[in-house]
């Protein structure tokens, strides 16, 4: 009775240490097929004057994500995992201003240049 306790054991251990083995291995594909998260930040500015633009709606094209700039000037977008996108900020009084971004680093920040109509 005791060698089959033994052996029981042996085999849930067993079992277990090639469980952990297999989801180590599931962990490592998950990471190469994983794509890169980008945080892209900016400021809406004047492009005479240099002043920041405050309540400019800024949207990234062909994404469902839009947001405003604060007191500042400033926006912020999180969680982006495509490479190359195109933000299009808009405000009254003022010529749409875009750029076109090729995201290389995982943290990115932007002016964009609106001028007067």
């Amino acid at each position: 009775m005791r060698k089959n306790l033994a052996l029981l054991f042996i085999l849930v251990l067993a079992g277990f240490y090639s469980a952990d083995i297999f989801a180590v291995g599931k962990n490592e594909n998950k990471k190469e097929n994983a794509k890169t998260v980008h945080v892209i930040s900016g400021t809406v500015v004047d492009k005479f004057s240099g002043e920041p633009l405050v309540g400019a709606e800024v949207k990234i094209e062909g994404m469902n994500k839009s947001t405003f700039t604060d007191f500042d000037g400033n926006f912020s977008f999180q969680d982006i995992t495509d490479e190359k996108i195109k933000i299009k900020a808009a405000l009254i009084s003022y010529k749409p201003g875009t750029d076109n971004i090729a995201l290389t680093n995982t943290e990115n920040k932007v002016v964009i240049e609106m001028s007067k109509l």
